[in-house]
């Protein structure tokens, strides 16, 4: 298990400034972790959201601002000056940033903050997503408490293009029914849940050295949680999740996506996919991305660079031909790699 202290010991360059806040006796038991960069324009709204939360319980704020550029950090101190009981600020140093595909990237921001905790349950919020329902928090945590062999409890969220909300909900894309259990297997071909909805048990050994090295930290996080127990799906909206031309996917590539998929779904295989069931829906998820993944290099890039990408990663997955071959069966694997080629 990776702590707080190895952490620090092989990433830190600089020390993290910790805003002074007000100590209480009282002892939350949910601690909801906010990151933020060159979020001036929402991190208000999102902190707004959290803070109108109706409990009967406690609950803290870790806030980590990763020195923005722009005035993201100056309001966030004002938050923690007003509401020095329940925020706790986090203010990175630039020079903290780890580099990700030649590129600085938050993970720093997010292993220390998720690091931090101290709580039995942690929620999670990026700083341009808000919260809507002012229940969310308690309508959760009730669940968790009065169910121990659930670890996980997520909801629905509208997503918000720009300045417009779009009634298509995370929902629509979700293989679940309403009010209904998941497993890790549900999992397995894309990480549908959204991150700003859920409410998890708080497990540090989820977070392993590993998620350093990829693109999504949230996917093997969510998976630990449903290897601990159920996941429970609330068929309720209650948050806003953002799309913006200034997030971190806006300008990405589908080719660069799915390689970033693909390669999370490799590292998934290994701490995971503990049967063959498991390696087995695994591997249809892969083998649907991978396809995929071909065919947009073919449009993009011609025939010869698929063909290229279509036999490395061959060679990178030794289970791929066999279980597609279960799956799909000689014929349509053989139809597919026509098309392609």
């Amino acid at each position: 298990m990776l702590t707080l202290s190895a952490f620090q010991a092989k990433y830190q360059k600089m020390p993290v400034e910790i805003y002074p806040n007000q100590t209480t006796s009282k002892k939350p038991i949910v601690t909801v972790c906010v990151f933020a960069y060159n979020h001036e324009n929402y991190i208000a709204q999102c902190l707004d959201g959290v803070l109108m939360q109706q409990t009967d319980f406690d609950f803290v704020i870790y806030v980590g601002e990763d020195e923005s550029t722009d005035s993201t950090r100056a309001i966030c101190k004002e938050y923690a000056d007003r509401y020095p009981e329940k925020i706790q600020l986090f203010l990175h140093d630039k020079r903290n940033k780890t580099i990700f595909n030649g590129r600085p990237c938050g993970k720093f921001n997010f292993m220390y903050l998720m690091l931090s905790v101290k709580t039995p349950y942690i929620a999670l919020c990026d700083g341009d997503d808000y919260w809507t329902d002012p229940t969310k928090l308690q309508k959760q945590i009730n669940f968790l408490q009065q169910n121990s062999d659930y670890s996980l409890c997520f909801h629905d969220a509208h997503i918000q293009y720009d300045a417009t909300i779009s009634e298509e909900r995370s929902s629509d894309h979700m293989p679940f029914a309403a009010n209904k259990s998941i497993t890790k297997r549900d999992l397995f071909h894309v990480n549908y849940i959204p991150t700003i909805s859920t409410v998890s048990r708080y497990y540090p050994e989820a977070l392993e050295e590993y998620i350093m090295n990829l693109a999504f930290a949230d996917w093997p996080m969510h998976l630990y949680s449903l290897s601990c127990g159920k996941g429970y799906y609330i068929h309720e909206s209650m948050a806003v999740y953002r799309k913006h031309q200034s997030s971190l996917w806006a300008t990405q590539s589908r080719i660069y996506i799915l390689d970033q998929v693909l390669n999370a779904m490799s590292s998934i295989d290994q701490h995971f996919a503990t049967s063959w069931k498991d390696k087995l829906a695994l591997q249809k998820g892969f083998s649907e991305h991978f396809f995929k993944l071909i065919l947009f290099e073919r449009e993009a890039s011609g025939r010869r660079a698929a063909l290229s990408r279509f036999k490395k990663g061959l060679q990178q997955t030794h289970f791929f031909l066999l279980s597609h071959l279960f799956l799909f069966g000689a014929k349509r694997l053989r139809h597919r790699v026509r098309m392609l080629f």
